[in-house]
């Protein structure tokens, strides 16, 4: 986990599902499950837990009062963008150093591994998208 100076963290877990509730939200708590790849009593724990922390809230859909809607709170977006830049400093230190070509070098092997696992990650998403 990332702490920030006041030792708050964000598990990776957390910073996962925070960080698609901001980009993309307000979503739908069956979207998220779908998404995560688990069922809706497991995401209904990592959701109540986000908001006991502040982070989300939850309302009825209002197209479907079945449904409910999670958004990220200010808060939320505040600890994200900590997030992002903890890791960023995280990334930092650890090539920081290093020379442009072999920054470019882990760039480019990255990006290679990323398309080489995009069957995976194809799969998954034609997946979620028929639930």
């Amino acid at each position: 986990m990332l702490h920030d100076s006041s030792g708050a963290a964000l598990s990776s877990t957390d910073s996962w599902l925070l960080e698609r509730v901001v980009v993309a939200g307000p979503l739908r708590m069956s979207k998220l499950a779908g998404w995560m790849a688990v069922d809706k009593s497991t995401m209904t724990t990592e959701i109540r837990r986000l908001e006991k922390s502040g982070l989300v809230s939850r309302r009825s859909d209002p197209t479907d009062r079945r449904g409910v809607l999670i958004t990220a709170t200010e808060e939320g977006r505040t600890a994200i963008a900590r997030h992002r830049q903890l890791a960023q400093d995280v990334y930092g230190t650890l090539v920081g150093k290093w020379t442009e070509e072999d920054r470019t070098e882990l760039a480019r092997l990255l990006g290679r591994f990323v398309d080489e696992l995009s069957w995976v990650t194809d799969a998954v998403a034609r997946h979620n998208e028929s639930i």
